[in-house]
C-alpha cells in the first residue's frame, strides 16, 4: 500500500470513471478496519483525520467530529510553550507505535524548516500510550504526542470541550481553553567558611558576606562565553570574562556591578509562599536562611526580583523559588580581611529538588523541601614576603640565584626576633631555617605567610658583580592597607597575596688610567732644531667594549655590546682638575654612575667603568703629533662582595712586536699602593709629525719641472705642495703628483730661508726671520733637498700674542739663483709651509714644485692664394732647424697649427753678455704638395725683459733679407729635346709646338729648356739639361723677351741666337747677380713679444681648358679628372664655359694625367684620349688644353632585294626615353646627322612607300658610340607577296584551266590569268582589300563564289585559295546565325543512318563539298566521302553533327537530311516536324549562336524558316 496525494488520486478517479470513498476517522480501530478493507479490495480511499496545530502558543484542533472531547495533560503532555522567537520547545522526534498501540522502540523526526518545526503536533495521533480516565471514571487509554516543556510542571486538570456542527471545509475555532502550567523552580544552600595558611588557626564560620544571583543567559558578556556539550555555559569562560588582572581589598576580583539586568527574577501567583520565604531572612525568622530582602516585587504583575542575600552568623544563606535555568552566584559584599570568593554556577533543571514555590494545579505531588548545597571558602588576609634583589644602577631585578638574607621581626618595643620557617628542602618536616635565598629571577619568596607587622631584612651573601654595603639593610611593614600583587596558583586553590619589597645593591666598578707622551721643540744648535720628550695634553681616546658587557643583574640587557663605544676621553691640560659623570647608552641606568677624572696631571685621564673587557685606542693625537695604532686591552673583574672599585685583573699591551700580557691580583682602588696604580697606567707615546721630502729625507725639498710639460703657468709657476694636495698625506710626495710625462730639470740652484721668527716650547727665540737655512741644487730627478728638520706651525699661530712654539708660523721660502741652458730663469720667492693637517699624517711633506719655462719658438708654415691677400696654415711641408754648427735641432712636417720648438739656447747670459754666433736656420727641405719651396730664415733668441727684470718670455730676432734691385724672371718651353730631329721633322714639331702654345693642339709634349732672369740691365739665361743647340736655335725667339729692357745677355752652356749677337757677353757681369740686404728684426705683435716665425709658400697653379676640336671654344658639361702617377684621382669636375683652375693641388715636378670620363650630356661630343703634363715649380700658371670631337651618323633606307635607296619612306629616330630626336622623308639618298649624343637609339619607319608595294620595316636599334668617325645605320624595306591557289573543294588539288582576276576596292582590275595547276604569285601589291573572281571554271566544276581578301602590310607570303566544287557535289557551310558570316574551327561530321561516319572536317573560311552520286554509280564502299542520292525507290538519310563549336559559340542542333535530284539540280530535304521539308539546292548550311546571344522565345529553323 502506498500513500498518494489528492492531486494524484482525483485525476485517476476521473480517468477510471470511479468514485473514491472518503472516511473521517478518530480511532485506531476504525482506521485499521478501513485500511484492511481497502487493501483487500485493492481500491483507493480518502482518509480524513482531525488535525491540531499550535499558533500563538495555543493548541487548535480542526476536522473533528461533533461531540464532546477532553484533553488531559500527562507527563509533559501536549502543552508546548513558545519562546521569544516564536519557536517550540519540542524534542524533535516522536515514538512510533504498532497496530496495538504499543511503542515499537523507533522514533521518527518532526519536519522542520531550519530551527522551526513545521509538522503538526498530532501528525501521528497515537504517538504514545498513556492511561487516562474516561468521563464515567473508568480507565481508558488515549494516545498523545510525546514532547516535553522544559522548565515546566504539567497541568494535571482535565479540560472538557464540546463541539457543535460547522462547515468542515472551514477552519473554525469553536471554543478555547487554557492550560495552567507551573514553571519548574528549585533552590540552593551556601555556607561561607574562612581559611588561613599561616600559623595554625581553626577554621571559623563567617557571617555578613553578601551574594547576588545572576541569570547567565542575560549577562551582557554572554557572547564571550563557551558552552559545554550539554548546552550549558562553561563556568571558566564566564570567570575569564569578569576576572580583573589587578585588585585589592577595595576592588573586587570578579566585578558584576554592571549586570543588574541579569539579576534573577521569577513569576509567582502565590504571594503567601513568597512572603513565607522572605520572612526567613529577617530577625523574626531568626535569619534561618540568611539576611536580606529576599524576593522583591517589580513593576510587572506577579514578577519578583532577588535582592542581595547575606550569610547569617553561621555563614549560611538559602535561596528558594529560583526558576528553571542557569545562574551564577557572586560574592558582592566581602567582609574585612578576607578575599572575594570565586563565583560559582547553579543550574535548575528537571533533576533539581522541587521548590515549595511550584505546585501544579490538581497535583497530588508535594515539594521536596531540599536544596542544592555549596560550601564557599574565603582566604584570611595574610601576606607572603617577596623580596626582589634590585640592581640600583639598572633598577631591575638581579636574576642571580642564592643571594642570602635574614628576616627579623621587629616588635612594638623594638626587640628584633630572627624569623624561622619550615625548610622543605631539608627533607625533614620539622626542620627550620632562618636563611632565605633568591631564585634565578632574583626573587626570594617566604615559604610561609607573614602576619601583619614590622620586619628588617639583612643581606648576608651578595651576588657576583655587586658590592655588599655592610651599612645597608631594609625595614618594611606589612599592613592591611597595602596594595597587593596577585600571583595566584597556590596549592590550595586560594589566592596568594604577596608583599613585594626591593633590596638594592651597587655594582662593583673598575678603574683605568691613561697617560700620553711625545717630543717637543726645545732648542736650535749647529743649524738643526732640538726636540725632547714630555707629557702631552689633548690626546683623545676611545674605549670600546671587547665582547658583550652585560648588566650583572642577568636580565639580558647589556651595558655595552661587543664593539660599542663606551667612552671618549681626553688627556688633561697642565693643572686641569674636573670630573664628568656619565651612564651607558645602550641600557638606560637610573643615574650617572660612571665618571672621567682629571686630577691636575698634564697628559693623564682616569675612567671608572662597569666590570668587563675593554679596548683602549687613540682617536685623536695632540696637535702636531701623529695618530698611534698602539692599543691596550683591559680586563676588569669581580673578586668579592666587599670591593666597590677595583684595578684591572689583566692588561694586554698590543705592541708592534706582538702582545704583552700582564696579570694582576684584583685590588680595591682604596687599598692599592701608588706603585700598584702606576704599574697599571696605560702609556701611549706619539711620534711628532716630521717635515719630509721623501721617505728617509727629513727636511724641505723642491722639485724642478719643465713648465711646458706640466700644468704650471707663467702666472703660477710653482705650488707650495703640502697644503694643496691631499695625496701628500701620510708619506706622499709631490713627486707622486707630477705627471708621468713631465720633464724634471737638473742643475737649478736654490736657497732656503725662514719667513718668520721661530720659538721653542719655553718661548726662546731660536731663529730670526729671513735666516738662510741652506742651499741645494736639483739632481737628475729634479729634486733640490734641504736637510733641515724645520719646526711645525703652532696650534695657536695667528690667534695668540704669545711667543712660544704654539705660535710658530711654519712658513719658509726658497729662491732660484741659477738656471740650466735652454730655460728662462724664474726668480719668484717660493713659499713653503710646514702645517699640521691631521693626525693620520705619519710625516708631513714640506716641499714645493717649481717650474722653469724653456725658450719657445713657434714655426708657422703658411700659404697664400693668388686671388686673396689672406694666408692660411699649410700642412705637409718638411721643415728643418739647424744650429750655428750645422747640427739638426729639429725636423718635422708642418700641420694645421704652428710647430713649437723649446729649449733652444739663448744668445746671451744673465750678466748681459751676448754670443752673436748662436744663430739658428729654418729651411724648407720639401714643400707641401701643391706649393713651391720657400727661402730659408735665420733667427736667434734672447730672454725678454722689462723695467722690473726678466720676463717669462722668449724674444725672437730674425735676419730679414730684401732684394737690392728689382728683377724679372721666366722660362722657355720646347716641344721636344730635338735630340733626334732631322730637317724634315723640325717644321712639323715647330707647328706642333705653335699649336700647343695657341691651344690648337694641347696634346703636344713640352720641355723646359731654359730659365732666365733680368736684373740691372743684364739678361741671364740658364739652359737646362734638356736643351741643345738646335733646341735653342729653333725655340728661343726674340718675342719671348718682349717687355724686357736689357743691354747685355749672358748665356750659360750654349751659343747665342742671332738676335742676341750684339748684346751677348762672354763673362757674367758682376752686377748680374740677384743680391740681398740683411738686418736683425725683433718679432713683436699687438700683445708684445712674438715667438712665431712665419714661412710663406706660393701655390702651384694649372689652368685646364676643354675646347671644341673645330671652333676651339670652351665646352661646358664634360666630366674631367686629373690622376696622379699612381692612378689616384686628384681632382674631378664638370667643365664650364671658362677654364678650370687647380691651385695648390698638384705637386711641382710631378707628372699627371688628364682624362675625360663623361662628355657633356646630349652634346654629341665623344671623349678624347687622355693627355699627360708635368707641373712646373716656378709658381707660374700652366695652361693645359683638351679638345673634343663630335659624333657623325649616316642613315640609309634601301630595298631589301636590290639594295637601292628608297624614297618616300617616313623615318624617325627616338632615344631610350621615347623622345623623338629627328624625323624626315627619304629622298633616295643617305640621310646625314651630326652631334647626336652617344647612346642607344631606335630608327622607326612611321610610314612605308606603300604605293610602291613596300611595307614598313621593323624598327632598328643602334648605338652612337664614342668616336668621331661616321657611324652608318641601314634600314631595308620589304614588299608584299600574295600567292593565289585554285583548288578542288573536295580534295584540295590545284586546278588548271580556271580563269581568274583580281580587282581592287574600286573595281579596277589589277591582274588576270588562267591557272596552270600551280599557285600564282603577285608581288608589290599595295596593302588593301581585293576581290578574287573566277570568270570561267574548269570542266567538271561549278563556278566558285568570289573570294574577298586583304593584303596586309607584311613581307610574309600571303596565301589566298579559291575552291571549286565538282559538279554533283553537296556544299556544306558553317555560319553565324546573326551575321551569316562563315565560321572557322567548328568540327563537323556527316553520318549515315547507321551511324557510320561519311566525312569529318574542321571548318575554315571556305565551304566543304562532298560528292553526290546515285546508288548505282557509287563504289563498293559508299560510306567514304560520298553521298548517295535518294529517289522514289531508295532513300539515303544522313545527319550533319557539330561535334565542337568555335570559341564563343554554342553547339548547333544536328540536321537530318537527304539529297534528291530534281531537274538536274541537287535538292536538300530536311527532316522537320515529323516530315521532310525542302531546304535548299546544292548546299546545306548549319548556323551557330554566340554564347552571349539572348535565347529567343521562338526560334526559326534557318533552312526552312519554320518555327522550332
Amino acid at each position: 500500500m502506498s500513500l498518494v496525494t489528492m492531486r494524484e488520486i482525483l485525476p485517476y478517479a476521473e480517468e477510471k470513471k470511479i468514485a473514491i470513498p472518503a472516511f473521517n476517522i478518530d480511532t485506531m480501530e476504525i482506521t485499521q478496519a478501513i485500511l484492511e478493507t481497502v487493501e483487500e479490495e485493492n481500491c483507493p480511499a480518502i482518509i480524513a483525520v482531525g488535525q491540531a496545530a499550535i499558533k500563538d502558543g495555543k493548541l487548535a484542533f480542526s476536522n473533528l467530529y461533533l461531540g464532546r472531547y477532553y484533553l488531559v495533560e500527562r507527563a509533559t503532555g501536549i502543552v508546548i510553550p513558545v519562546d521569544s522567537n516564536g519557536q517550540y520547545y519540542l524534542s524533535g522526534q516522536y515514538p512510533l507505535l504498532n497496530k496495538k498501540l504499543e511503542p515499537t522502540g523507533s522514533y521518527a523526526a518532526l519536519a522542520s524548516n531550519g530551527t522551526e518545526y513545521i509538522d503538526y503536533v498530532y501528525r501521528n495521533q497515537y504517538s504514545a500510550v498513556a492511561e487516562s480516565r474516561a468521563l464515567d471514571g473508568s480507565k481508558t487509554y488515549d494516545g498523545y504526542y510525546l514532547s516535553f516543556a522544559k522548565g515546566y510542571l504539567c497541568d494535571e486538570v482535565n479540560h472538557y470541550q464540546s463541539l457543535t456542527y460547522a462547515d468542515e471545509s472551514t477552519y473554525v475555532v469553536r471554543v478555547e481553553d487554557q492550560t495552567q502550567d507551573e514553571v519548574l523552580k528549585s533552590g540552593f544552600s551556601l555556607q561561607k567558611l574562612v581559611s588561613t595558611t599561616g600559623q595554625p588557626s581553626p577554621a571559623i564560620k563567617l557571617g555578613g558576606a553578601g551574594f547576588k544571583v545572576y541569570r547567565v543567559s542575560l549577562l551582557s558578556k554572554v557572547d564571550q562565553f563557551t558552552k559545554n556539550t550539554d548546552g550549558s555555559y562553561n563556568a571558566a569562560s564566564i570567570l575569564d570574562a569578569y576576572r580583573k588582572s589587578s585588585y585589592d581589598q577595595d576592588t573586587l576580583k570578579f566585578d558584576f556591578s554592571d549586570e543588574e539586568q541579569a539579576v534573577a527574577t521569577m513569576y509567582e501567583s502565590d504571594t503567601a509562599a513568597v512572603n513565607r520565604y522572605n520572612a526567613t531572612l529577617t530577625a523574626d525568622g531568626d535569619f534561618a536562611n540568611g539576611q536580606g530582602l529576599g524576593w522583591v516585587p517589580t513593576n510587572n504583575a506577579q514578577e519578583y526580583r532577588l535582592s542581595e542575600i547575606f550569610t547569617n552568623e553561621e555563614g549560611i544563606l538559602r535561596v528558594q523559588g529560583l526558576p528553571y535555568g542557569q545562574y551564577i552566584v557572586v560574592e558582592t559584599t566581602v567582609p574585612k580581611d578576607v578575599f572575594q570568593a570565586e563565583p560559582f554556577l547553579v543550574t535548575v533543571n528537571a533533576s533539581s529538588p522541587q521548590s515549595g514555590f511550584t505546585v501544579p494545579a490538581g497535583s497530588i505531588t508535594t515539594p521536596s523541601g531540599s536544596y542544592m548545597t555549596y560550601n564557599i571558602l574565603d582566604e584570611e588576609l595574610e601576606g607572603y614576603l617577596q623580596l626582589v634583589k634590585i640592581d640600583i644602577e639598572t633598577s631591575k631585578p638581579v636574576k642571580i640565584a642564592d643571594t642570602a638574607f635574614n628576616i627579623y621581626y621587629i616588635a612594638e618595643d623594638g626587640h628584633e626576633t630572627l624569623v624561622e620557617m619550615n625548610d622543605p628542602k631539608s627533607g625533614n618536616a620539622w626542620a627550620k631555617t632562618s636563611t632565605f635565598y633568591t631564585d634565578s629571577n632574583g626573587e626570594m619568596k617566604t615559604l610561609e605567610k607573614l602576619p601583619l607587622g614590622k620586619y628588617r631584612i639583612v643581606e648576608i651573601e651578595g651576588p657576583r658583580g655587586y658590592f655588599n654595603d655592610r651599612q645597608y639593610n631594609l625595614v618594611f611593614e606589612l599592613t592591611s592597607d597595602r596594595v597587593y600583587q596577585v600571583s595566584g596558583g597556590s596549592a590550595d586553590g586560594m589566592d596568594d597575596y604577596v608583599v613585594t619589597e626591593n633590596y638594592y645593591n651597587h655594582e662593583t666598578l673598575g678603574q683605568i688610567k691613561i697617560r700620553k707622551i711625545g717630543n717637543v721643540l726645545t732648542g736650535y744648535e749647529n743649524g738643526q732644531f732640538v726636540y725632547e720628550s714630555d707629557n702631552l695634553a689633548n690626546a683623545t681616546y676611545e674605549i670600546h667594549a671587547q665582547g658583550d658587557i652585560p648588566t650583572p643583574d642577568n636580565q639580558g640587557p647589556l651595558w655595552y655590546a661587543n664593539g660599542d663605544l663606551v667612552a671618549t676621553v681626553t688627556t688633561a691640560e697642565d693643572g686641569q682638575v674636573d670630573e664628568v659623570w656619565f651612564s651607558p647608552t645602550r641600557t638606560t641606568a637610573t643615574y650617572d654612575f660612571l665618571k672621567v677624572t682629571h686630577d691636575g696631571t698634564k697628559g693623564e685621564v682616569t675612567i671608572t667603568l662597569p666590570l668587563g673587557t675593554y679596548t683602549i685606542s687613540e682617536v685623536q693625537a695632540p696637535y702636531g703629533f701623529i695618530h698611534t695604532d698602539h692599543t691596550y686591552t683591559v680586563v676588569l673583574d669581580w673578586d668579592n662582595q666587599y670591593n666597590d672599585l677595583v684595578l684591572a685583573k689583566t692588561i694586554i699591551d698590543h705592541t708592534q712586536d706582538g702582545d704583552v700580557v700582564y696579570d694582576y691580583s684584583i685590588i680595591n682602588v682604596g687599598n692599592a699602593s701608588a706603585e700598584q696604580i702606576e704599574k697599571q697606567v696605560l702609556a701611549f707615546e706619539n711620534a711628532r709629525v716630521l717635515p719630509v721630502v721623501e721617505e728617509g729625507k727629513v727636511g724641505v725639498g723642491l722639485y724642478k719641472l719643465d713648465r711646458d710639460t706640466c700644468d704650471f703657468t707663467d702666472e703660477a709657476p710653482y705650488t707650495d705642495g703640502c697644503k694643496t694636495r691631499a695625496s701628500l698625506l701620510n708619506g706622499g710626495s709631490n713627486r707622486a703628483d707630477i705627471p708621468a710625462d713631465a720633464k724634471m730639470v737638473a742643475g737649478a740652484v736654490y736657497e732656503l730661508y725662514t719667513a718668520d721668527d721661530i720659538y721653542s716650547i719655553s718661548g726662546e727665540l731660536l731663529a730670526a726671520a729671513d735666516t738662510l737655512l741652506g742651499t741645494a741644487t736639483t739632481d737628475e730627478n729634479g729634486l733640490a733637498y734641504f736637510d733641515v728638520d724645520v719646526p711645525l706651525r703652532g696650534e695657536h699661530y695667528g690667534g695668540s700674542d704669545a711667543h712660544d712654539w704654539t705660535t710658530n708660523s711654519g712658513r719658509y721660502y726658497l729662491r732660484e739663483i741659477s738656471v740650466p741652458d735652454g730655460y728662462l730663469i724664474e726668480q719668484s720667492v717660493i713659499p713653503v709651509e710646514f702645517t699640521y693637517e691631521n693626525q693620520f699624517i705619519a710625516w708631513q711633506v714640506v716641499d714645493c714644485l717649481h717650474s722653469d719655462k724653456q725658450t719657445t719658438v713657434e714655426i708657422d708654415k703658411r700659404a697664400f692664394t693668388f686671388d686673396s691677400d689672406d694666408t692660411f696654415a699649410l700642412p705637409g711641408a718638411t721643415l728643418t732647424v739647424t744650429d750655428w754648427n750645422g747640427n739638426v735641432v729639429d725636423t718635422w712636417e708642418s700641420g694645421n697649427t704652428a710647430h713649437v720648438i723649446r729649449g733652444l739656447h739663448l744668445s746671451h747670459d744673465f750678466a748681459g753678455n751676448r754670443d752673436t754666433s748662436k744663430v739658428y736656420t729654418l729651411a724648407e727641405t720639401c714643400p707641401a704638395d701643391g706649393y713651391t719651396t720657400a727661402r730659408s730664415i735665420q733667427f736667434r733668441l734672447e730672454q725678454a725683459t722689462d723695467d722690473n727684470g726678466y720676463l717669462q718670455e722668449t724674444a725672437v730676432w730674425v735676419l730679414h733679407e730684401s732684394e737690392d734691385a728689382a728683377y724679372q724672371s721666366g722660362s722657355i718651353i720646347s716641344p721636344t729635346a730635338f735630340s733626334d730631329d732631322t730637317v724634315a721633322t723640325i717644321s712639323a714639331k715647330l707647328r706642333a709646338f705653335w699649336d700647343k702654345l695657341t691651344g690648337k693642339n694641347p696634346d703636344a709634349d713640352g720641355v723646359v729648356i731654359a730659365n732666365w732672369y733680368c736684373v740691372n740691365g743684364t739678361l741671364v739665361v740658364n739652359f737646362t739639361d734638356a736643351a741643345n743647340d738646335r733646341a735653342i736655335v729653333k725655340c728661343l725667339r726674340e718675342r719671348d723677351f718682349d717687355g724686357l729692357t736689357f743691354d747685355k745677355v749672358y748665356l750659360t752652356s750654349a751659343a747665342a741666337p742671332a738676335f742676341f749677337a750684339d748684346k751677348q757677353v762672354a763673362e757674367k757681369p758682376a752686377d748680374a747677380e740677384i743680391t740681398y740686404s740683411a738686418s736683425w728684426i725683433l718679432l713683436k705683435d699687438s700683445d708684445g713679444f712674438s715667438q712665431t716665425l712665419t714661412m710663406l709658400d706660393a701655390p702651384t697653379r694649372v689652368k685646364i681648358s676643354k675646347v671644341d676640336i673645330t671652333n676651339h671654344e670652351e665646352i661646358p658639361g664634360a666630366t674631367l679628372r686629373v690622376l696622379d702617377k699612381d692612378g689616384n684621382v686628384v681632382d674631378e669636375w664638370v667643365s664650364e664655359k671658362t677654364p678650370h683652375y687647380m691651385e695648390a693641388v698638384l705637386i711641382a715636378g710631378e707628372t699627371y694625367t688628364l682624362e675625360e670620363t663623361l662628355v657633356p650630356d646630349n652634346s654629341g661630343y665623344v671623349p678624347t684620349n687622355a693627355i699627360q703634363f708635368m707641373v712646373e715649380d716656378g709658381g707660374k700658371v700652366q695652361h693645359v688644353f683638351m679638345q673634343d670631337d663630335y659624333t657623325k651618323v649616316q642613315i640609309s633606307k634601301t630595298d631589301i632585294a636590290t639594295g637601292k635607296e628608297i624614297s618616300g619612306a617616313k623615318l624617325k629616330i627616338t632615344d631610350t626615353d621615347g623622345k623623338t630626336i629627328a624625323e624626315w622623308v627619304t629622298d633616295g639618298t643617305p640621310h646625314y646627322m651630326e652631334r647626336i649624343p652617344m647612346g642607344t637609339y631606335t630608327l622607326t619607319e612611321t610610314m612605308a612607300p606603300t604605293e610602291q608595294g613596300y611595307i614598313r620595316a621593323e624598327s632598328v636599334t643602334f648605338e652612337v658610340g664614342p668616336t668621331g668617325d661616321i657611324q652608318r645605320v641601314e634600314m631595308k624595306d620589304d614588299f608584299t607577296k600574295v600567292e593565289i591557289s585554285k583548288a578542288d573543294m573536295t580534295d584540295g588539288r590545284e586546278l588548271s584551266d580556271a580563269k581568274l582576276k583580281i580587282t581592287d576596292a574600286s573595281g579596277r582590275t589589277i591582274a588576270e590569268w588562267e591557272t596552270n595547276g600551280q599557285p600564282h604569285r603577285i608581288e608589290r601589291l599595295k596593302p588593301g582589300d581585293y576581290t578574287l573572281t573566277e570568270t570561267a571554271a574548269p570542266a567538271g566544276y561549278l563556278l566558285s563564289e568570289e573570294v574577298h581578301f586583304t593584303v596586309q602590310e607584311t613581307g610574309e607570303i600571303q596565301k589566298v585559295t579559291m575552291y571549286d566544287a565538282p559538279t554533283y557535289s553537296l556544299i556544306f557551310t558553317k555560319r553565324d546565325i546573326t551575321t551569316n558570316a562563315k565560321l572557322t574551327d567548328a568540327r563537323l561530321t556527316i553520318r549515315d543512318a547507321y551511324g557510320t561516319t561519311i566525312d569529318r572536317w574542321t571548318t575554315t573560311d571556305g565551304d566543304h563539298a562532298i560528292r553526290v552520286l546515285p546508288e548505282r554509280s557509287a563504289a563498293k564502299d559508299p560510306h567514304k566521302n560520298l553521298l548517295l542520292l535518294s529517289d522514289d525507290t531508295s532513300e539515303h538519310v544522313y545527319t550533319m553533327v557539330e561535334e565542337l563549336a568555335p570559341d564563343g559559340y554554342l553547339v548547333a542542333e544536328s540536321i537530318t537530311f537527304k539529297v534528291m535530284q530534281m531537274n538536274d539540280n541537287l535538292v536538300v530535304f530536311i527532316w522537320q516536324d515529323g516530315g521532310w521539308q525542302k531546304s535548299s539546292e546544292g548546299y546545306l548550311a548549319m548556323y551557330d549562336e554566340r554564347t552571349d546571344t539572348p535565347v529567343p522565345l521562338m526560334k526559326n529553323f534557318p533552312q526552312t524558316g519554320s518555327i522550332l
